[in-house]
């Protein structure tokens, strides 16, 4: 019997959903399975499907202590005892372990060990995958010719199976390279296909790695509504996952795009949330960059104290992993912001610096920048002619790497030094210049503006949307669980008034017997000691008989409520002219002892229990004329009313009435009102009566004013087909 494969299919779609917790759990209790049945294929198998969710969870959340726990998985198995087909996934779960610890040549070492297995055995599917790993590994070196030669070799092999799955891991992985080498021609293609074929099998990684491409893409061709469209929907999923890594990179993204939308609130406020929140998973170069973007946000909005600390935050960073770039790059801004401070001597401090490493790097945004600070710096020495000199070459190195802002000034620069020079005809070429670019910058910046605000406009509808999506799907939860919860509580409920039913059942049936007993032997002895007892043994034997009947009423009021309802009757049509012909026949004497005034109007049919019926009607003008006034003539008026979807009744009495704090009282049962001396009863009547319309879907209850009478009401349901016809 194969122990694994049942739940090992539920893991793999788990797995590939990246709901890696459920993952876990089912290969968890898959290995526990399969060593109590000693399966060593199986717990093979299960163990290196573990180390590949260990190594998955460490990727999204940066945690390298999972790459360890995967390590440690590996190192029990051993390899001489791996079958054919699960050996090509233990060396690939192996190459994926070294290039996760950033080991490129031990992951190029075990992923050429599954190729070769996998060319052994003529596994295609192995061979692909094999060399896909490898290719990761010629990324890490930043080899990515390399890596774009074997992808290709992996598509010409995937022409001969269909593995969709694989396709779209390969898409993804040129894409990758393609982003390396700013080359985007073909992202389009590849991250539409990835995207259809990710979302047809629930692949919900490459599903998030296809947007973030997409939005690369059409960042590139400057459509930025789009870019944003699809970094959103990568974000939402990768948040979704906790793939952190992911979320970093996309709110990166979304950063720079705000940042072209020249929207400094909203770009800050992506690159200050990756670093607040998601500073585990950025490696050293990324966050290097993101402090030299906030740097330049604060620099143009003027908060230069805050540029300055993360200018210094991204030299020291870059200074630290010899960053050559990026530490030119903070040295030239560096001299820019002491520049704008007065600060000349910090400033060409910063500029010597700065040039020092350009000199090597070519031309690079470092350079134009730094060229235009020099200018700056000769100028406040009074040396006009290099200070042009440096702006001119800045106008060129600007325009090759599109700082149109840095062009700007140099043109503004180049027409005031002229001025100051009186080389009118200069500063007015130069100022037209400016004038005319600077009038397409802001022309730009204006475009986007309005762009970005139509994007903040979609986005905020977006967001309405699944907000209300979200409340709506959350009540719909919430009524879900409430019904559950009433669900479980009436059948706790059930249960409870079946056993309170069964226990007063049993309890008033079974007392009876000793009750019984009581009262006769009780009767015995008072007829043999009768001659020999005093007066107030007399009187303690009536307390004793007394007691004993008043017990016995009450088990009998007991009993009766306790079988109200009892057993599945239907409900039937019931006519309640009927019913009363039958409870005025069962209490004929009593009306005719005490004189009562009965006056019953026509009444309806209803769906009910005839019987139940009769000892609610039998109850109601009992009480009614148990509890009248002395030396007054009970008179009982019974009315029927139609509503639209009930009838409801009412039975008035001229009685003594109730008091307004024992309204809620009276339908308990055992609820006494009077001294026994004054009425009897048993306080269970109208408990029945409330239990009665209970059980036939209606409801009960009493307007009374003391003193005056009391008048109970209630309602029985129309039968549907009456007022479904109305």
């Amino acid at each position: 019997m194969n122990i694994v494969t049942p739940s090992l299919k539920d893991a793999s779609k788990s797995f590939l959903q990246k709901d890696l917790k459920t993952a876990l759990n089912s290969i968890q209790e898959i290995l526990n399975l399969a060593e109590e049945n000693h399966s060593l294929d199986e717990i093979i198998a299960a163990k290196i499907f573990i180390a590949k969710i260990y190594c998955r969870k460490g990727r999204y959340g940066g945690d390298n202590q999972y790459f360890s726990k995967a390590s440690e998985v590996l190192k029990t198995i051993d390899e001489e005892s791996i079958i054919e087909g699960e050996i090509i996934n233990f060396f690939l779960t192996k190459s994926e372990v070294a290039l996760l610890k950033d080991d490129a040549s031990e992951a190029h070492r075990y992923a050429d060990l599954a190729f070769q297995k996998s060319q052994n055995e003529n596994n295609i599917s192995g061979m692909i995958r094999s060399q896909l790993a490898k290719v990761e590994g010629y990324m890490l070196k930043n080899q990515f010719t390399d890596a774009a030669n074997l992808v290709n070799q992996s598509l010409v092999y995937l022409t001969k199976i269909e593995e969709p799955i694989l396709k779209a891991k390969a898409f993804n992985l040129l894409c990758k390279i393609r982003i390396k080498q700013q080359d985007y021609n073909d992202i389009l293609n590849y991250g539409k296909e990835v995207l259809a074929i990710s979302q047809e099998y629930a692949d919900v990684e490459k599903e998030i790695i296809a947007s973030s491409n997409l939005g690369v893409y059409y960042g590139s061709r400057l459509d930025y509504k789009s870019a944003i469209k699809y970094f959103f929907s990568s974000l939402e999923k990768s948040k979704a996952i906790q793939f952190d890594r992911q979320t970093a990179q996309n709110l990166i993204n979304l950063g720079t795009i705000y940042a072209r939308l020249f929207n400094p609130k909203e770009s800050l406020s992506n690159y200050q949330a990756v670093v607040e929140k998601y500073d585990q998973v950025l490696v050293d170069t990324t966050r290097t960059i993101i402090y030299n973007n906030i740097g330049n946000i604060h620099f143009e909005e003027k908060s230069y104290q805050e540029s300055k600390k993360n200018f210094q935050k991204s030299l020291a960073l870059a200074e630290q992993i010899q960053y050559t770039e990026m530490i030119a790059l903070a040295l030239a801004h560096l001299g820019k912001l002491s520049c704008e401070e007065g600060d000349f001597e910090t400033a060409l401090s910063f500029a010597d610096r700065a040039n020092e490493l350009l000199e090597d790097l070519g031309d690079v945004n470092a350079k134009s920048i730094n060229v235009l600070n020099f200018a700056k710096l000769a100028h406040h020495s009074g040396d006009f002619e290099t200070a042009i000199l440096h702006l001119k070459e800045g106008v060129e190195i600007s325009k090759k790497v599109r700082n149109e802002e840095n062009e700007i000034a140099c043109y503004l620069l180049l027409a005031e030094f002229y001025r100051d020079k009186k080389d009118f005809e200069n500063a007015f070429y130069f100022k037209s210049l400016y004038a005319e670019k600077q009038e397409e910058y802001l022309k730009k910046m204006r475009n986007r503006q309005i762009l970005d605000q139509e994007i903040k406009f979609a986005t905020r509808e977006k967001e309405q949307q699944i907000d209300a999506l979200t409340r709506a799907n959350k009540l719909q939860a919430m009524l879900l669980q409430k019904q559950e919860e009433v669900e479980r509580a009436n059948e706790q409920l059930t249960q409870a008034n079946e056993v309170l039913k069964q226990f007063a059942y049993v309890a008033s049936h079974d007392l009876k017997e000793p009750l019984r007993m009581i009262g006769s032997y009780t009767q015995i002895i008072n007829k043999k000691l009768a001659s020999q007892l005093d007066e107030n043994t007399q009187t303690y034997f009536y307390y004793v008989t007394d007691g004993v009947e008043r017990m016995n009423n009450l088990l009998d009021g007991l009993l009766k409520y306790a079988t109200v309802g009892r057993g599945a009757q239907d409900l039937k049509v019931v006519n309640l002219n009927d019913t009363m012909v039958i409870c005025q026949a069962n209490l004929r004497l009593l009306i005719e002892e005490t004189e009562t005034k009965l006056e019953v109007d026509d009444l309806p049919s209803i769906l009910g229990i005839g019987s139940l019926l009769s000892q609610l009607f039998q109850n109601l003008i009992t009480n009614a004329i148990k509890f009248r006034n002395k030396d007054t003539i009970p008179e009982i008026t019974i009315r029927s009313e139609e509503k639209e979807h009930e009838y409801l009744i009412s039975i008035k009495d001229n009685g003594i009435g109730i008091k307004d704090e024992y309204k809620k009282r009276i339908f308990v049962i055992f609820q006494r009102l009077h001294a026994r001396t004054d009425y009897e009863g048993t306080g269970i009547g109208l408990a029945i009566c409330h239990k009665i319309m209970q059980r036939m879907g209606g409801k009960i209850w009493v307007e009374s004013e003391y003193g005056q009478g009391s008048t109970f009401f209630f309602t029985f349901p129309k039968p549907q087909r009456e007022y479904r016809n109305n």
